[in-house]
């Protein structure tokens, strides 16, 4: 494992995201002109970091939001729901804030601009934009994306003299695992040692977007 599997899993949770597009995106029967939009087509890739599967319900635009809904499907261990709507009009002022998430009545909001890798062409004449956000009910600053050594399973994460310890067994092959912790929040650590307590590989970082993120965590060997 390495810088190789990075990107590839990185590129690959892109692609799902414009696969789900391609195969045809949530839309809503809401009427089309409204005073938060001028004219053009936004298309509204979004990952949403939360406990259990999510099912897209279409949108609405709701005086100076646009509200995104969600049903629960499962609940369960945290999870990366990627999705995207295309919604007939492009905000004015457009930015995280005015989206907002509600799944199932509780609401929360964008706080991480993601990069979009993989533009989307423009299959008309009008203006089109393609944008990026990460969300979830959660601090995303607390939620990491960890790649694990290769047939390794996670045990813990400890704060040592300034180290994220991440804690492993040899007993898995789960590859990566999405992790909440107020350790991976308060960023008070310079290094990251992997461990299975005989050994130690040392660990590297990287932000997923800009704003309140989640970040990358790898082996860098």
């Amino acid at each position: 494992m390495g810088k190789e599997l990075v990107l590839g899993i990185f590129f690959m949770a892109i692609l799902i995201t414009v696969a789900v597009f391609q195969s045809g995106a949530v839309t809503s029967n809401t009427e089309e002109k409204h005073a938060l939009c001028s004219e053009g087509r936004l298309h509204l890739f979004l990952d949403v970091y939360y406990p259990g599967e999510l099912r897209a319900a279409g949108y609405e635009l709701k005086d100076d939001k646009i509200v995104l809904r969600f049903h629960s499907i499962t609940s369960g261990g945290l999870r990366m729901n990627p999705t995207n709507f295309t919604i007939p009009c492009i905000p004015k002022n457009l930015s995280p804030n005015i989206f907002e998430i509600n799944v199932d009545g509780d609401t929360f909001y964008p706080s991480c601009q993601g990069v979009l890798t993989t533009p989307i062409s423009s299959k008309t004449a009008n203006s089109e934009r393609s944008v990026y956000y990460l969300t979830s009910p959660y601090n995303l600053s607390e939620i990491a994306l960890i790649e694990l050594p290769e047939k390794y399973s996670l045990e813990s994460l400890k704060l040592e003299n300034e180290t994220l310890m991440i804690e492993v067994s040899p007993d898995g092959d789960t590859g990566s695992i999405i992790v909440k912790s107020e350790l991976l929040g308060k960023r008070s650590w310079m290094r990251i040692i992997y461990s299975d307590g005989s050994k130690t590989w040392t660990g590297r970082k990287s932000t997923l977007g800009d704003g309140e993120c989640p970040i990358w965590i790898s082996p860098t060997s």
